[in-house]
């Protein structure tokens, strides 16, 4: 019910409490929640958090968020995604030529 109206963190700790932690991460991914959604499969030990990452990554990409997909997965212990991501990131600028110094805020 809580899921309908988009109250994802009451629905995640119905969920939760049930034991049906994959409902819980399915209802954050349906909801846009997609940081909560990698938080509880990291926490429960959800065996496809490699998909759910990448889809995560993919949503921030297509926002255009490169560095906070960087930071994803930086804190996911993903350092080769992390890197390959900051060199296109490193890339870009160069390409644009624009101040190293101003290039995360651009």
């Amino acid at each position: 019910m809580f899921e309908t109206v988009g109250r994802y963190k009451q629905s995640t700790k119905c969920f939760q409490k049930a034991g049906d932690v994959k409902a819980a991460i399915d209802t954050c991914v349906l909801l846009n929640q997609w940081e909560e959604a990698v938080k509880l499969a990291e926490e429960g030990g959800f065996a496809q958090i490699e998909g759910l990452l990448a889809k995560y990554a993919g949503h921030l990409l297509a926002k255009g968020d490169k560095l906070q997909a960087v930071e994803l997965y930086r804190k996911a212990d993903k350092a080769t995604e992390a890197a390959r991501l900051l060199a296109g990131v490193a890339e870009d600028v160069g390409k644009r030529q624009v101040d190293p110094l101003r290039a995360k805020v651009s």
